[in-house]
């Protein structure tokens, strides 16, 4: 997945922040991340599933950045 098409979606999950939209990243067929826009904010609280450690962006870029990178980052060209 591109990192703007990561962008986009928490994009779109912050426009509908009075709605409970989770979304999860998977990698490698288990799941990652857990995504959601914390209520009636523009802060995206990321959830590591396998440790349970919850971090809060005010920035998509950045969130989507961070996915990016937990996705990606041990992938070789």
């Amino acid at each position: 997945m591109k990192k703007e098409s990561i962008r986009s979606l928490l994009q779109t999950i912050c426009e509908y922040n009075n709605v409970r939209i989770t979304q999860t990243f998977t990698k490698e067929n288990v799941d990652q991340i857990l995504v959601k826009c914390v209520p009636n904010t523009q802060v995206l609280e990321l959830t590591y599933l396998h440790t349970g450690t919850v971090e809060q962006y005010q920035s998509v870029t950045e969130a989507a950045e961070v996915i990016h990178q937990a996705l990606y980052s041990h992938v070789t060209a």
